[in-house]
Parts: C-alpha cells; sequence; structure tokens
C-alpha cells in the first residue's frame, strides 16, 4: 500500500470516503468543498403511534371518536396515528481548516417541518464534539453520522415506553403527508410472485 501524500488535506481524504459510502452526499456551496448536507431518514425500527394534541376548543364538537384518547386534565381530544415514516433530518457538516486535529466538524440539524424539540437538536448537534473528543480528536464524520442514523431507529429517544411520540398539531398535515408518500415509494420498490403463473414481478416508481 503505497503511502499517504504528507501534503495531502485529510479532509480531502475524509470526503472522499464518505461521499463513496453515502453517495447521495451533496456539497452546500459549489466555493465551499468542505461543508457537506446529507438527508438521514426517520425510519423507526418500530411503527410509532404519533399524538397530535388537539389546541382548539372541542366542546362545540360533542360527538368524539372513542378510539382517539382524551386528555382528560384539559378535556381535549387527542388525535392519533400509527406512523412509519417521519420527515428526514437534515444534516450539515462543516470541516473547517483546522479539522481534524484541533477543532471538531460544525454541525448544523434541522427538519422540514420542525417536528423535533429544540433540545433534542441541540443535543444531536453536541454529540458531535463529543465523539470528536472520544476518537482523540480524529476524523469523525462517518462515525457521527452513523450515529445519527442509529439514533433515528428508536426517534432519537423521544419515543415513550408505550411506543408513542407526541407532535406538535401544526406539523400534522405535513408528516402525515410524508409517511403516505414513504410508504407507497417503500411499495413501489417491493418484489411480489404471482400466485397463478408463479413469475416474479417487481414494480417501478
Amino acid at each position: 500500500m503505497a503511502p499517504l501524500d504528507s501534503d495531502e488535506d485529510p479532509r480531502d481524504i475524509e470526503l472522499s470516503s464518505l461521499t463513496a459510502i453515502y453517495p447521495e452526499i451533496q456539497q452546500l456551496r459549489p466555493e465551499d468543498p468542505y461543508t457537506i448536507t446529507l438527508d438521514v431518514p426517520v425510519t423507526p425500527s418500530k411503527a410509532v403511534i404519533v399524538y397530535f394534541p388537539a389546541t382548539a376548543d372541542t366542546s362545540a364538537n360533542p360527538v368524539l371518536n372513542h378510539d382517539v384518547p382524551v386528555d382528560s386534565e384539559n378535556a381535549q381530544a387527542v388525535d392519533s396515528h400509527e406512523l412509519a415514516h417521519l420527515p428526514s433530518l437534515h444534516l450539515e457538516l462543516t470541516f473547517g481548516p483546522r479539522y481534524p486535529a484541533e477543532e471538531p466538524p460544525r454541525i448544523v440539524i434541522s427538519t422540514t417541518p420542525p417536528w423535533l424539540p429544540t433540545d433534542t437538536v441541540r443535543r444531536l448537534e453536541q454529540d458531535g464534539p463529543r465523539l470528536w473528543e472520544d476518537m482523540g480528536r480524529d476524523m469523525v464524520g462517518f462515525t457521527y453520522i452513523d450515529h445519527i442514523q442509529q439514533s433515528a431507529e428508536d426517534v432519537f429517544g423521544l419515543v415513550c415506553d408505550s411506543g408513542a411520540l407526541q407532535v406538535d398539531p401544526q406539523h400534522k398535515i405535513t408528516i402525515l403527508d410524508h409517511d403516505i408518500r414513504a410508504r407507497r415509494a417503500a411499495f413501489e420498490k417491493e418484489t411480489f410472485t404471482c400466485g397463478v403463473c408463479l413469475g416474479m414481478f417487481v414494480t417501478y416508481s
């Protein structure tokens, strides 16, 4: 194995590896090759019940769905849906000129809509410098992305023991639409066997 060129920027080495592993990575700005973005799907390992607490007075509508729980303290209906997909986490990583030896990557996390609590976003962003320290102030890009992907499987620890997640009702329509589109996309990629002719059929989007 040929030795690495001592003049080669370690950031170039890391970015080359990351883009090979995650081809969906994009550069944020052409003039800044060391800032990259990646959308991390939030697909829980087990479907979660997402609650959208009612914010309006429901007394004007005395007929409630008995399958929908009621917040007894506020006497409000709580809308709930079982979801298999939540809006992706948008990850922005900047590898500055002093990375990796002297400073960790700068990390900015967002979701559209902003359904993740602010404190959860801050905690996930702070995980990057923590992991960088744990690894001896070395290249941490892959480790951090993998950490975010694994955290997404349990919705970043936000799901309670009963398997429920509460989300601001103002995001309800967008979140439900995302789940519908993601389910449809997953279905269209599946392969089916015809029970009559025993042939294999693949659906395409």
